[in-house]
């Protein structure tokens, strides 16, 4: 029998608050050019840090904008 963990969608405005506040309301060409910024900060950043819980917010953070990328991209 297997089963299948539902995997939680991360949403971007509760890793961002930029994002949540500002970015949110601009269009969507724009929010995606923002979030491509973010994943490629935020991958060089990542190297930087030591600290596991810290890198693990980092890793959350840089799915949860790729997952706006995707849903921004499919309306």
């Amino acid at each position: 029998m297997k089963f299948f963990i539902k995997k939680k969608h991360k949403i971007l405005s509760e890793y961002d608050e930029l994002y949540k506040n500002t970015i949110i309301g601009l269009d969507k060409d724009t929010k995606i050019e923002y979030c491509e910024s973010l994943i490629y900060r935020t991958l060089h950043d990542i190297k930087l840090i030591k600290d596991p819980n810290e890198i693990k917010f980092y890793k959350e953070l840089i799915q949860a904008a790729k997952e706006e990328i995707t849903r921004l991209k499919s309306l």
